[in-house]
């Protein structure tokens, strides 16, 4: 599934990037929360994971994207920059997650992934320059 929502996610991107972020930051936030609910019953697990698959794959190339319309990097580093911090996000969610574990609170961590996927809606939702409907000029520039 996670390949499907790379790939819708790609091609809607160059329109709606700020609509495609947020609409999966805020499917991811959904998935989590139901998963809380849900997760006794496998049936609706797997429904569950499926969703949540469907709207993560969508994250990367849209971060990078989003990356890329901030002018604030050469294309040639726009996934370098995503990628670290894509890095930075799963450190700080095993060491969120494990302190949460860490305190008998295992059921949980979804609910607690789900308030993170919320934030990151909210933050696109506020940030004008990195999800700018098209590229600022002169992005094909590497000399940044």
């Amino acid at each position: 599934m996670s390949i499907v929502g790379l790939l819708a996610s790609g091609w809607l991107a160059d329109k709606h990037l700020r609509a495609v972020f947020v609409t999966s930051a805020l499917t991811v936030s959904v998935a989590l929360a139901v998963f809380v609910v849900t997760a006794s019953s496998p049936a609706p697990v797997l429904v569950d994971a499926a969703v949540w698959c469907l709207a993560f794959g969508a994250v990367s190339p849209l971060v990078v994207t989003a990356t890329l319309r901030t002018g604030s990097v050469s294309s040639s580093l726009a996934g370098a920059v995503a990628n670290g911090a894509s890095n930075v996000g799963i450190t700080l969610g095993s060491l969120i997650g494990g302190g949460v574990i860490a305190l008998g609170a295992l059921p949980t961590v979804p609910a607690v992934g789900a308030t993170f996927a919320l934030a990151a809606a909210f933050t696109a939702l506020l940030s004008r320059r990195a999800f700018r409907a098209k590229p600022p000029p002169n992005d094909h520039m590497a000399t940044k």
